[in-house]
């Protein structure tokens, strides 16, 4: 799990924070937000949940909401209020604790009001060079994800 800082700090309307695309690539561990969809940018269209979705099924992940605090040593994020403004603002979180907070303030949050996780479901063989699914691989416990990088085809 990376810990990357927002790129872009929240300042209607010239910018709209960037926290919940730092965290996806926090997730994903992908070098810079600026390399993940601008989720901000399309919060004002009805479908930007399916545009999100879509961009992570492409990558072989899912997200989805989650009941509350996990204590399984996942990570998972937390959406919720800030001191410094009315906006919402999203971190990282483990066991019930803060984990990592994208904005440079590393406040966190005053309430937690959204719960929600990416989830590995595909990733690439980097011997066929295609998406497949993790049950196309053999599990191994030195790999960081579990997993050989080679798909069992």
């Amino acid at each position: 799990m990376r810990k990357l800082q927002q790129t872009r700090l929240h300042n209607p309307p010239e910018v709209l924070g960037n926290c919940f695309s730092t965290v996806i690539a926090c997730f994903l561990d992908i070098d810079s937000p600026e390399d993940v969809i601008q989720i901000q940018e399309k919060f004002g269209e009805d479908d930007w949940n399916m545009q999100l979705q879509d961009w992570l099924k492409e990558r072989g992940w899912v997200w989805g909401t989650i009941p509350g605090h996990l204590y399984d040593n996942s990570f998972y994020t937390v959406t919720g209020k800030v001191s410094r403004s009315d906006a919402k603002h999203i971190c990282i979180y483990q066991n019930g604790e803060l984990y990592h907070d994208p904005n440079p303030s590393k406040e966190g949050l005053i309430s937690e009001d959204i719960f929600e996780t990416f989830i590995k479901e595909a990733k690439v063989c980097f011997k066929c060079n295609l998406m497949q699914p993790l049950t196309e691989y053999y599990k191994h416990p030195k790999m960081g994800d579990g997993l050989l990088g080679k798909c069992k085809s």
